[in-house]
This record gives C-alpha cells, structure tokens and sequence, in this order.
C-alpha cells in the first residue's frame, strides 16, 4: 500500500494534466493503467484473488480485490474526478454499469485496473452486480444508493 501513497502525488499530477475528466469508465480504467509505475504494478501483482458471494450462471465468479487502497487511492479518484457530483464518468456509470454511488464506480474502476494488470478477463457485470446485492440488502437500488430517484 505505500507504493500506492507514494504514487498518488505523480497520479494527482498525470491526472491534473492529463486527464482531468474521463468521460467513461474504460478512459479512466486505460489512462491509470497506462501511468502506473512499475512499483505499483508490482504492488497490484502481489494481491490476491477473491471471491465474492455473486452468483451468476449458477456459479461463483473471483474478481481481483482492489478494497486494499478503497479509502486511498479510491478516495483519491472519487474526489479528483468528482463522482461524489454529476459528470461524465459517473453518467457513463449511470447508463451503462447501473450505479451511481462514488464507492461503487472507484471499486469499478480499480477493480478493472488490477485485471487489467494481471492480465485477467474482467467482466465489469459480475463486479456490479456485487453492488446491487449489497445496495439490495439496504432495501434500495445501486442507482438509488447514489442520489438517482
């Protein structure tokens, strides 16, 4: 996880630059991935598969855990890109994931970039449908969940 505090410094600049606000989800997945450095990668490596309690096909689908730097680098990413507001990226999460809550596009995001990295098939589906249940056992909708009526 310090590889990944030390790199927020350099992502907030590559962000501030370069991106300042993707427009959907797999922009902000690609341009994150292509600017990590390799002690970053390296950190994404040594994290372990998990599987989640999603049931689809009437199996269990494993995901990469990304929840090691949710309150880090997650909350880096959900304030610089403003998906606690409206905006594009959060649109896009909006219209095409079903989910509008900032915790649940960062996870999205973060959860794709450590796929992506590992060089594992990533289905963003199996991952918000992860979001739903949890939302569910609250009585709301993801949507919902993230200020949509």
């Amino acid at each position: 996880m310090e590889n990944i505090l030390f790199a927020l410094a350099y992502l907030e600049r590559w962000l501030g630059e370069i991106m300042e606000n993707p427009k959907c989800i797999e922009q902000a997945v690609d341009f994150i991935v292509k600017n990590l450095s390799d002690e970053d990668v390296n950190f994404i490596n040594n994290q372990s598969v998990s599987k989640i309690e999603v049931v689809i096909d009437g199996k269990f689908r494993e995901i990469v855990d990304s929840s090691s730097i949710h309150m880090s680098y997650g909350r880096f990413l959900r304030n610089k890109w403003n998906l606690w507001g409206d905006c594009e990226l959060k649109r896009d999460a909006i219209e095409n994931y079903g989910i509008a809550h900032a915790d649940d596009i960062s996870g999205l995001i973060l959860d794709w970039v450590f796929a992506k990295v590992k060089n594992q098939v990533f289905d963003p589906q199996v991952v918000c449908e992860r979001f739903h249940k949890h939302w569910a056992n609250f009585g709301m909708t993801s949507l919902q969940a993230g200020g949509i009526k």
